[in-house]
Formats: C-alpha cells, sequence, structure tokens
C-alpha cells in the first residue's frame, strides 16, 4: 500500500459530508497500521480499527511527547504544555484539576451553560433572519462557556477567540506563532491578576495550589480555552447540519431527558469532526497488526474512523441513538482521556435542548450542497451555516 496522506490533504473522499475519510476505512478494515506521507518526511502510522487504537493509548509505551508545546513567537515552548507531558508528571497536574471535571461538578455549571447558551440564541434571534448561525451561536456559545469556566472576563474573550480562529483556521500564511503569544501574554497577565484577586473559577482554584506558578495556571487556561472550544463548536455546527438534513424531530429528542444523554453520546461517536484523532510517539519498536512501528515514529489515531468500527458497533455508518451502544472513543482513551468529557456532554445537552426547543421551525436557507465546509488537518465541520425559522 502506498503511503497515505495526512488529515486535511488534498484528494482524500468522503462518501457524504457527514462521513469519514475513505481511504482510511480500509485502513481501519485491515486492522494494521498504514504508513503516513507525512509533509516532513518523518516516518508516521495511522491506526484506525477501534481495538487496536483503544489498546494502544492504553499502552504506556506510547508517549505523548509527540504533542510538543506550541511554540511561542521567541521559538520557546509554553512551559508546563499539559498535552504534552506524561507519566507522574502528567498524573500530578491532572490531580490538580479532576475535581472541577467530575459529572457531579457538570451537572452544578449547566444552570451558567444553559444562561450562556439563551443569551447567545435570543442574540441571534434579535438578529433576524436568516442568520448564520456558525458565527452567530456555534462559535461563540462555546467559547462563552470555557472562558466562564475559567475565570476570562469579558473583555479578553474576544481577543481569544480571534487567535482561536486564526488557528484553527485553513489559511497556511496565518500568523499562527502571533496568535499563541497573544493568547499567551493575556492569559500570564490574567493568572498574575487572578493570584493577587481570586475568583469564583478554575483558574482562581488552580492557583492556590503551590506547585502552580502563573506560568502553569496560564498553561493550564490555555489548553482548556483550546480544547473546550473549536472541537465543541464544530460538533455544534455538524450537529445542526445533521439534523436540519437527516435527523427529524430533534426538538422532541432533546427535549425529552431520557432520550437527552443517548443523543449526544450517538453524536459524540458519530460526527467526524476530530479529523486528526489524536498523536501518539512509541518509546520502543512495537508490534500492532502484523506490522513494526519504530521508537520515534509517530501514530495517528483516527478516532473518527475507530468510532465508525463494524466490529465494534451494531450499523456503525448510522447515527442510531435508539441502540445500546458500547463506549466509543470521541473523548481518547486511557490516562490521556479528555479532562472534561463530562462537562462536554452536559454542555452539548443543553446546546441542542435549547436551540431546538426555542427554534422549531429552524431550517437551512441554502441548499445542503452549498454550505461551505473546512477539512483541515485538526478539524473538519461547517464554516457557515445559514438558516432560517
Amino acid at each position: 500500500m502506498a503511503n497515505l496522506p495526512v488529515p486535511g490533504a488534498e484528494g482524500l473522499k468522503r462518501r457524504c459530508p457527514f462521513g469519514v475519510i475513505e481511504d482510511y476505512e480500509r485502513v481501519r478494515d485491515t486492522a494494521a497500521p498504514a504508513p503516513l506521507d507525512t509533509p516532513s518526511g518523518r516516518p508516521a502510522w495511522l491506526l484506525a480499527s477501534f481495538e487496536e487504537v483503544k489498546s494502544m493509548l492504553a499502552d504506556p509505551r506510547f508517549v505523548s511527547a509527540v504533542n510538543e508545546p506550541p511554540p511561542l513567537d521567541g521559538g520557546e515552548g509554553i512551559p508546563g504544555w499539559f498535552f504534552g507531558l506524561d507519566g507522574e508528571e502528567h498524573a500530578r497536574y491532572r490531580r490538580l484539576l479532576t475535581g472541577q471535571f467530575t459529572m457531579r461538578a457538570a451537572r452544578k455549571a449547566a444552570p451558567r451553560i444553559r444562561a450562556i447558551v439563551v443569551e447567545q440564541l435570543e442574540r441571534m434571534r434579535r438578529g433576524g433572519a436568516p442568520a448564520d448561525l456558525f458565527e452567530a451561536f456555534a462559535w461563540p456559545a462555546p467559547a462563552r462557556v470555557v472562558c466562564d469556566l475559567i475565570g476570562v472576563p469579558p473583555q479578553l474573550e474576544a481577543l481569544l477567540s480571534e487567535q482561536i480562529e486564526v488557528i484553527d483556521g485553513d489559511d497556511l500564511g496565518a500568523d499562527r506563532l502571533g496568535a499563541m503569544q497573544a493568547m499567551w501574554d493575556a492569559l500570564v497577565g490574567l493568572a498574575a491578576r487572578k493570584r493577587e484577586d481570586p475568583g469564583d473559577d478554575l483558574l482562581s482554584e488552580l492557583l492556590t495550589a503551590k506547585e502552580a506558578t502563573d506560568e502553569v495556571g496560564a498553561s493550564f487556561a490555555l489548553a482548556l480555552r483550546m480544547a473546550g472550544h473549536a472541537p465543541v463548536s464544530h460538533i455544534v455546527g455538524m450537529g445542526v447540519l445533521y439534523y436540519l438534513t437527516e435527523g427529524p424531530d430533534a426538538a422532541d429528542r432533546f427535549g425529552d431527558p431520557d432520550r437527552r444523554d443517548a443523543e449526544v453520546e450517538e453524536l459524540l461517536r458519530f460526527l467526524p469532526t476530530n479529523n486528526l484523532g489524536v498523536l501518539r510517539l512509541p518509546t520502543e519498536d512495537v508490534a500492532i497488526g502484523g506490522r513494526t512501528v519504530g521508537a520515534g515514529q509517530p501514530v495517528v489515531a483516527a478516532l473518527p474512523v475507530a468510532n465508525r468500527d463494524p466490529a465494534r458497533f451494531e450499523d456503525a455508518e448510522s447515527h442510531r441513538p435508539d441502540l445500546e451502544r458500547h463506549s466509543h472513543l470521541a473523548f481518547g482513551y486511557g490516562p490521556h482521556q479528555c479532562l472534561g468529557h463530562n462537562l462536554a456532554r452536559v454542555e452539548l445537552g443543553v446546546i441542542f435542548e435549547e436551540l431546538f426547543g426555542r427554534f422549531p421551525g429552524l431550517r437551512l436557507a441554502v441548499p445542503e450542497h452549498e454550505v461551505p465546509m473546512q477539512d483541515t488537518a485538526g478539524s473538519y465541520g461547517v464554516t457557515a451555516l445559514p438558516v432560517e425559522w
């Protein structure tokens, strides 16, 4: 088999707007890793079957050190970058935050989340139809939720959102280093102010720990800000597109508490918005599916493709919240499973409940094929969603 293009490369095809990459499906069905043709020429592998991905993510021989700290303008990496830590160092920092991300804590935050979501929806309503739901709601609402959690004041929200757009977008010439530096400077300054005048927020609580310097606090805040914004926004954008084109009765589905959780869980499994999946680096040669992955050769775990594995899920290509599904990999697995998975579940349930409950006549304002999409290395989804009601 020839080396495969990396996610986001030209020529990769999907059967429909909600499909995963076809070439990667063929890799999944072999249950063996396939070589990736990386831009740098560095040997890398794609892994896409559910069981092999899950096993790899739980294997301590595969570390997250491949996720190097985002570089700043001066070339240095962000100190204490959470996604690049492993072992006891990672566990120690994770323990500082675990209590803030239990399901109990997420449910406690639901009224604050709901207030933000309702306010953003009413802003969209006042703007009138037609409206770009992605710009007016799907993009700003998750940003406001995660900023509220961290304790980012309103005057900084706009700056952070602007820089996230630069980093998440598909403009190859965008100044991503400058965007990262701007966010870093703002959050280091915010951490210093929180230390002097703490509030009722996650960053203030974190800074009470002895290990948490202003830089560590800013690193956590930046990681949470990035992980809690664009990924959630793309799920909302693609989820709304799905319900407006393929899934009727969304208001009933999300308005019924007995069905809401199943709907959210199935959307997380079904939507292929996390294009890259996750990266891991083997610390030694490892045999997977009859192949040997060499030490130091990055492995891309294609989570959306694994979540459509027919060996794991009945009717895997369909959105079926009525089926009793096994657990999925949308939030990863193992020691690096997404820390905010409970918060994301609660947030998405509130978002879809309020959106379809308040806009029962919501519909696309353009034909489905005219909805603009982005397909970058990191994410896949709509970039605008014209709607009427």
